[in-house]
């Protein structure tokens, strides 16, 4: 008897087997991404260099670490504002090979949150980091800090969905940024001098062979290449009420809303959270009447951050909420996810954000979406088959 499965009709060809996954095939690298300035932080925003970003095949992540050196005298009380130290950076601005933001424009107390909540790291607190440290008080090094901070370009891990093609010297990638002024990081800014030095890190795949070791053929690059996921802030003034969301434009992936109360802290932003909340989207609601108690607890849980005080490490961010619903589909943590939820969005949809502030504050709002490449059908089915 003979075995259909087995066979094929005469004149036809066996199907190609299916390639392996480019990540079973390609190697992860990082590597020193050549970058490294210090800089005296004075009264006003200092432009650091701009980076052209150096060729590494597919680039997931830019990391970027700070090293501030303190000078003070035991009778100044040095003090950190709220958002510092992560404030050192005043504008960030990943710009793509046609001078496009990917990312931007941003703060790094900005790029602190989307690590945090971005869902691309298991434990994506920078102040858990072993690394991190910020010097108050008295001392004579009080004002010192360390911190490193990821800029995301990989959108999944799990498959390397939004590595970005980095192979050209001479169509490079580049990076924007500045250093803010002593006033914008601290209240009481140490008595003689702040010295910073800046550095940068990049992770990428290798190039895959053509072939595995057992001759299996593989992907010789990431999924859906060039699809590409944005980072931007959005900021609505003097919210009271509602408010509709506009300018959004690709499939969000999350949301993170960050109030502050109109001339004043997150810390006020925080007390002034509407409770409920409710976020409308055309003629349904994503979140109908959401309790702050709750949605502050669910956030510590799904973010797996422990009983720590706000500020504190591992503890939540006065005035912060994320989403974390759109990236959650593959398993329980926000970041684990098949790309199948990501909240399809134009410039004509109908969002808004509902709910009764205390008192009038300013909401920043960081938007995350992504754009498969090519935008067409096919793309979008492909996109929810990975």
């Amino acid at each position: 008897m003979v075995d259909t499965n087995q066979k094929t009709k005469k004149g036809e060809e066996a199907a190609a087997p299916r390639p392996r996954a480019f990540v079973a095939a390609s190697r992860k690298n990082d590597r020193d991404a050549g970058f490294d300035q210090t800089i005296s932080l004075t009264t006003a925003e200092q432009s650091l260099r701009t980076y052209q970003v150096t060729p590494t095949a597919y680039l997931r992540q830019m990391w970027m670490h700070a090293l501030g050196t303190a000078v003070n005298t035991t009778v100044t009380t040095v003090a950190y504002n709220e958002n510092g130290p992560f404030n050192l950076f005043s504008r960030i601005r990943f710009l793509d090979s046609g001078s496009r933001e990917i990312l931007g424009t941003l703060t790094g107390y900005d790029v602190y949150l989307i690590d945090k909540y971005g869902g691309y790291i298991s434990q994506g607190d920078v102040k858990a980091a072993a690394v991190y440290s910020a010097t108050s008080g008295t001392a004579t090094s009080a004002g010192s800090f360390e911190f490193a901070l990821m800029l995301p370009l990989e959108i999944v891990a799990r498959t390397g969905l939004g590595s970005q093609l980095n192979k050209s010297g001479g169509a490079q990638m580049q990076v924007e940024w500045a250093v803010s002024a002593l006033a914008t990081i601290y209240s009481t800014a140490p008595a003689t001098s702040v010295s910073v030095r800046v550095r940068a890190n990049l992770t990428s795949w290798l190039d895959p062979e053509k072939q595995d070791a057992l001759g299996n053929p593989v992907m010789t690059q990431p999924p859906l290449l060039h699809t590409t996921q944005y980072w931007n802030k959005q900021t609505y003034d003097a919210v009271t009420t509602r408010r509709r969301l506009e300018g959004i434009d690709g499939l969000v992936r999350t949301f993170i809303f960050v109030a502050y109360r109109a001339s004043s802290t997150r810390a006020n932003g925080e007390a002034d959270w509407p409770d409920p909340f409710s976020l409308r989207y055309e003629e349904a609601y994503l979140m109908q009447s959401r309790l702050r108690y709750l949605w502050r607890l669910w956030t510590a849980l799904h973010y797996r951050y422990g009983p720590a005080a706000n500020e504190a490490a591992e503890g939540r961010d006065n005035g912060v909420y994320p989403m974390w619903e759109f990236m959650a589909d593959f398993g329980l943590a926000p970041g684990n996810e098949l790309s199948r939820e990501y909240l399809p969005v134009s410039s004509a949809s109908n969002i808004e954000m509902e709910g009764t502030f205390s008192n009038s504050n300013n909401v920043d709002l960081l938007v995350n979406t992504v754009v498969p490449y090519p935008q067409s059908a096919d793309s979008l089915r492909a996109l929810s088959q990975l």
